[in-house]
């Protein structure tokens, strides 16, 4: 979203909060699409629970991945 809002809308964000695909990493469009697929919540215990589709798809996948490298660090260890 903040992507989206820098890049279309010309607001300011802090590029921390960027997100860069380059076009030319192999299996982008894959990453791309895994990437738009998930939807979180909080499960009872506050943890971060995150829902993909469909119900069977891999795990990790590379959307994983990506989420994992960029796991901020203060979060890491929750």
């Amino acid at each position: 979203q903040a992507t989206y809002r820098a890049v279309v809308e010309g607001m300011e964000v802090h590029p921390d909060e960027l997100v860069s695909i380059d076009p030319d990493l192999p299996d982008r469009s894959a990453l791309v699409m895994e990437l738009s697929q998930p939807t979180y919540g909080k499960t009872p215990a506050g943890k971060i629970l995150v829902n993909k589709q469909p119900d069977n798809s891999k795990s990790p996948n590379l959307a994983d991945a990506v989420m994992i490298a960029y796991q901020p660090a203060s979060r890491a260890l929750d």
